[in-house]
């Protein structure tokens, strides 16, 4: 499933006037929360990371996170999370939240294109739900945002695309990576977001259209080869 959504013309004209802003560098900072249902939340906050063992009370989970901050690709956001694996009786809802913040574009470039891929990777008789999204918050928030992409797989190895153009800003700006698993117990899984971001110097549209696309694709391919080959 590929979508293209662009930012009105009002929203784009808003920011004009703050495109050759270059702002001083901005510090990356990478904020990892998990948590079962309601229970307690473990943190871990870094320019890239690396979570393995972390235990809650049904789930043992492993997850890598790292991304580029500054740059043409500032909000690329990757996050692998590994072995999900239901080891209690009773397994609550999983909450995984990647937010990557002080993310910075070059100034004069007037959008930023994101290309969501999602993937899982269940293998019957596993029994594992995840609903994945991936957000964009031009405010720098923790966890907030807009939605760029959001899709749930049940019980299947699968992925879905997605790219999105918005206004860059002009300022840091934050990009989440959220995961929300249902698991039977004794069950594993595997779900990834490669979030990428490449500001652009003038308006999608047109013929710059279908290149994009075809760049999207050839990365999820490739992405779906290398998952296939874990």
């Amino acid at each position: 499933m590929t979508g293209i959504r662009s930012v009105s013309k009002a929203i784009a004209a808003g920011v004009l006037g703050s495109l050759l802003w270059v702002g001083s560098a901005s510090a990356q900072v990478i904020t990892v929360e998990i948590q079962e249902g309601a229970g307690p939340t473990f943190t871990a906050v870094g320019a890239a990371l690396l979570v393995t063992g972390t235990t809650t009370a049904n789930y043992r989970v492993a997850v890598t996170a790292n991304g580029d901050a500054v740059g043409p690709t500032a909000g690329s956001l990757g996050t692998d999370v590994l072995d999900i694996t239901a080891v209690g009786s009773n397994p609550g809802t999983l909450f995984v939240r990647v937010t990557q913040q002080g993310n910075v574009a070059p100034g004069g470039f007037p959008f930023i294109v994101f290309n969501s891929g999602l993937t899982a990777n269940v293998v019957p008789p596993n029994q594992q739900t995840g609903t994945l999204a991936t957000l964009f918050d031009p405010a720098d928030g923790l966890f907030t945002g807009t939605t760029l992409f959001q899709q749930t797989f049940t019980n299947v190895s699968d992925g879905a695309s997605d790219t999105d153009v918005v206004a860059n800003p002009g300022s840091p700006f934050s990009v989440s990576n959220l995961f929300q698993i249902t698991a039977n117990a004794g069950t594993t899984g595997r779900f990834t977001i490669e979030l990428t971001a490449r500001a652009v110097p003038g308006p999608v549209a047109g013929a710059a259209l279908p290149a994009l696309l075809g760049l999207a694709g050839v990365w999820f391919v490739r992405r779906r080869r290398k998952n296939s080959a874990a």
